[in-house]
């Protein structure tokens, strides 16, 4: 089976993902587990935690890491080719025994991560909702977004684009490319639409139409997500 698309919640509060069977250019929609729960069904495959070890295998040998605050999916690529690792708690970083590299992107700013904030004087790291509330606190600026409607509501906004991004995704064994925009209004809340009917360019201002899916808290910025969105106008 090979994945289609990201993750998503429906109203029953589950994830779920949809996969393409190669041999029937079928795609079907599968329920989508975290690790926690995985675990939780099947605590036999849960690996074995070295204990006290985590600090080191992370590379905190001198107390900190680097990690870094700026749009570092955009250069994923530069990240590969470093010395750099990846932690799905903040993303890239460098380990404290090695030296950030010189040609590191003039847009990507390196942010230093005690131990003590993360993690135990055991070596172990602390639960995931306490290291995601440092994490926020160093890497994203408090942010005057709201969430918007309920999910359900049918809204009629004028938007500003402010980002955008393409994305390839894969659906009956065809590859389409989709736009992610991320939208924000008059009084500063964050939208995101992830369509591939549309692409919009940064900096253009629309007055669309659509329904609030979900709520989502990106990057410390709450954002109201769009679906079935129409440009009304004017």
């Amino acid at each position: 089976m090979t994945l289609v698309d990201e993750p998503y919640a429906e109203k029953n509060g589950k994830m779920y993902q949809k996969v393409l069977n190669e041999n029937t250019g079928k795609v079907y929609k599968v329920r989508w587990y975290t690790e926690d729960e995985y675990y939780k069904m099947y605590p036999e495959d849960k690996p074995a935690s070295p204990f006290g070890e985590q600090r080191k295998l992370l590379g905190f040998d001198e107390g900190y890491i680097t990690i870094f605050k700026g749009y570092t999916d955009e250069h994923e690529d530069w990240f590969n080719r470093s010395i750099a690792r990846y932690c799905v708690h903040w993303g890239w970083y460098i380990v404290s025994t090695d030296v950030i590299p010189f040609d590191l992107p003039f847009d990507i700013e390196p942010v230093r991560l005690d131990w003590e904030k993360v993690g135990h004087k055991s070596g172990e790291l602390r639960d995931k909702a306490e290291i995601e509330a440092v994490i926020n606190s160093l890497l994203y600026n408090v942010h005057p977004s709201t969430f918007q409607g309920s999910v359900g509501d049918r809204l009629e906004l004028t938007l500003t684009v402010i980002k955008n991004v393409q994305k390839e995704k894969f659906f009956g064994g065809k590859s389409t490319k989709n736009t992610i925009h991320t939208f924000e209004d008059s009084c500063g809340n964050h939208y995101l639409w992830d369509t591939g009917a549309k692409n919009w360019a940064e900096g253009s201002i629309k007055k669309i139409r659509g329904s609030v899916k979900e709520h989502k808290i990106i990057n410390n910025v709450q954002t109201t997500i769009l679906t079935r969105c129409m440009e009304v106008m004017k």
